[in-house]
């Protein structure tokens, strides 16, 4: 039997890919395009076998298996090298970029661990959402099957190709709940913590009790529990049920293509419960204007400008802790007295005579008049410091 030379798969790519680039340059350069973003738009990075990414190791001379001290005493060493008020060669800024890229990856202990498993730059692995951490959310790899495929559906779609749900996909909007104020997760658990908003109110002091210490009270409107239901919105005797349009969520789901949205209920508002027979007296909504009544202390040497905090004695949370009450304090003015930081001031007016000669007058103080003895010779603006 005769036996034919067999030609590697890739040389003869390479024979034909340049056979055609000559034939047809415009064309090839439209299908590598074409090519790319296809595989973009399944949502896949390409595979190394087909784009092989770069190779940071080999960027720092260093093995895969050198400590982080090893790969940052390799990075100075060559940044030193390279960096381009250093070296003025042709090419040596580029090399400075590529050590930086390189140590951005490598020098983080949870890049370097995505970037071994996969392949992706530090960089890319922010755009992919991990800042940091698996970009997969727990994809494992792709392990688990023939082709590394088995854990990727199970978590991507909570099964195997073919099969519905959305498993794990919901990690992806957990950091979006601060931000629209959501409550609930998928899955039934409780919505965080929302706090009561503040009250805040001006108060006047005057300008002794301000130096004294004083007690003042204040009286405002706030938003309280419901008497009647105490804070739940239904009537007594009921409760609250789960949503079911959200199933108690407090979210709606939406895909549009490859696209997955979460949306607060438009039933339940994203609270995941509601309320068949809602309280009389609130109309459901749990809390009430009321008017109240606080006592305050106002410390001694208060001064303009400084602001009191009483804790939990603000606007009511149905969802978490009441707000505060801000007490902002203004120092009225003194008619003989005036403060700059710690120390009064008082003005006092005596005669051309009394200024020559010398003499003693009485001056005012926060603990009563004195004695002040007026030297011969005193100028206009003099200043006399009394300690107490």
């Amino acid at each position: 039997m005769s036996q034919k030379a067999s030609t590697p798969l890739n040389t003869l790519a390479r024979r034909n890919f340049m056979k055609v680039q000559k034939i047809t340059g415009s064309k090839i350069a439209f299908s590598k395009i074409l090519r790319l973003n296809q595989i973009s738009s399944m949502g896949f990075r390409p595979s190394n076998t087909l784009f092989q990414a770069k190779d940071y190791y080999k960027t720092l001379g260093v093995s895969r298996g050198a400590s982080k001290a090893d790969i940052k005493k390799a990075y100075f060493k060559k940044a030193k090298e390279y960096h381009p008020d250093m070296n003025q060669s042709e090419g040596a800024k580029e090399k400075f970029a590529e050590f930086n890229e390189a140590y951005e990856t490598l020098g983080d202990e949870q890049k370097r661990q995505v970037y071994d498993q996969t392949g992706m730059s530090g960089d890319e692995q922010a755009q992919a959402g991990a800042q940091g951490g698996d970009p997969f959310g727990g994809f494992g790899g792709f392990g688990g099957g023939p082709g590394g495929q088995g854990n990727f559906w199970e978590n991507f779609q909570g099964g195997h190709p073919g099969q519905g749900g959305g498993g794990n996909f919901k990690d992806i909007f957990e950091g979006f709940e601060d931000f629209f104020n959501m409550g609930g997760q998928p899955g039934g658990q409780q919505r965080q913590s929302v706090k009561g908003q503040d009250v805040v109110l001006n108060v006047e002091v005057d300008f002794m009790d301000a130096v004294n210490g004083t007690q003042k009270t204040v009286t405002y409107n706030k938003v309280d529990n419901c008497s009647r239901c105490n804070g739940s919105g239904a009537q007594p005797g009921t409760g609250e049920t789960n949503c079911r349009t959200c199933n108690g969520s407090g979210f709606q789901t939406m895909r549009q293509g490859a696209m997955i949205f979460q949306t607060a209920c438009q039933s339940c508002g994203g609270a995941g419960k509601v309320i068949k027979n809602p309280c009389l007296q609130c109309q459901g909504k749990g809390s009430m204007q009321s008017r109240t009544s606080e006592t305050i202390k106002i410390p001694m040497g208060v001064d303009s400008g400084v602001n009191l905090r009483m804790n939990g004695k603000g606007h009511t949370s149905r969802h978490g802790p009441n707000g505060d009450l801000m007490i902002k304090v203004r120092v009225k003015d003194h008619p003989h007295f005036k403060r700059d930081k710690f120390d009064i001031h008082t003005d006092k007016y005596i005669s051309v005579t009394e200024a020559i000669l010398g003499s003693e007058t009485k001056v005012k103080t926060l603990t009563g008049d004195i004695n002040l003895t007026i030297n011969p010779g005193t100028q206009h603006n003099d200043r006399k410091r009394l300690v107490a």
